[in-house]
């Protein structure tokens, strides 16, 4: 992969997790995640209105190879109390739904764009494009990311998933490919009249190794998230990508040069 490409993936994990986000119970979400500080929604609203500024008024330019200014200029505060205020106006699900609106047109939009674009410096600017989004928003992201996993560490259990676990891991996976068919490879139909014994044999087979494995969320006992982590098999691993970054008792060296598969919903299991 090339740099930009490596740098895309990174500033395209968000929607992954803003979408395992969809499952936090009410209370969770609404409440401050310290004395003094913002709720989830609120650092949501205050990413979300970042990414909606840089594709409002920088992208287009951007696109059409036009001159752009990277220094941001502007009262600061002013414009995150705007943001919050505005996130505060809309619930859970419509919320999250435009953070990943906005990062998934980002996301497209710098695909889009030659690699010069990314390594050319930008006049009357400390930055190239790459730096820009590197400090900006990668570093944002992974900033505000942390504060919500270690906040959301309080109230969820993380550990690896068993063959023991094979049934409720298969009905957050019929669910998503109900909700969300565009997101995976296999059919609803074609997976929801398969015999239990295929489905805990197919978890055992394809999950139970140490190379792929599961991460669930459980509350009070049940199965409210996942993430698959499977290992690629090149003489080269092009990039890095870490989940849940904060995960206790997990096997955090596991987690290096790993490719995430998100379940329920995202890059799909095939």
């Amino acid at each position: 992969m090339t740099n930009s490409q490596v740098l895309i993936a990174q500033l395209e994990d968000l929607t992954s997790f803003l979408i395992l986000l969809r499952n936090t119970d009410s209370s969770v979400w609404t409440a401050p995640i310290a004395e003094g500080k913002w709720s989830v929604p609120d650092i949501i609203a205050h990413i979300m209105a970042w990414d909606r500024n840089f594709m409002g008024k920088i992208m287009p330019k951007l696109v059409r190879r036009e001159l752009v200014t990277l220094e941001e200029d502007m009262d600061f505060q002013g414009f995150n109390n705007r943001a919050v205020e505005y996130g505060r106006t809309l619930n859970q699900k419509q919320l999250l739904d435009e953070a990943i609106f906005y990062r998934t047109k980002i996301v497209s939009q710098l695909k889009k764009l030659p690699e010069d674009a990314f390594i050319t410096d930008v006049p009357v600017t400390s930055f190239t494009l790459s730096s820009f989004l590197q400090n900006m928003f990668v570093s944002h992201d992974n900033h505000h990311r942390k504060q919500i996993e270690e906040y959301l560490g309080h109230f969820v259990e993380i550990r690896l998933l068993t063959k023991d676990d094979a049934i409720e891991y298969w009905n957050i996976r019929l669910r998503a490919l109900r909700e969300e068919p565009s997101a995976f490879s296999a059919a609803y139909e074609e997976e929801a009249h398969k015999p239990i014994e295929d489905i805990v044999n197919r978890f055992r087979e394809q999950w139970s190794l140490q190379e792929n494995y599961i991460l669930g969320a459980f509350k009070d006992g049940m199965l409210i998230g996942m993430v698959g982590f499977v290992r690629e098999h090149r003489k080269k691993v092009d990039t890095q990508r870490e989940y849940l970054g904060n995960v206790r008792g997990s096997g955090g060296s596991r987690r290096r040069h790993w490719e995430i598969i998100i379940n329920p919903i995202g890059k799909a299991m095939s």
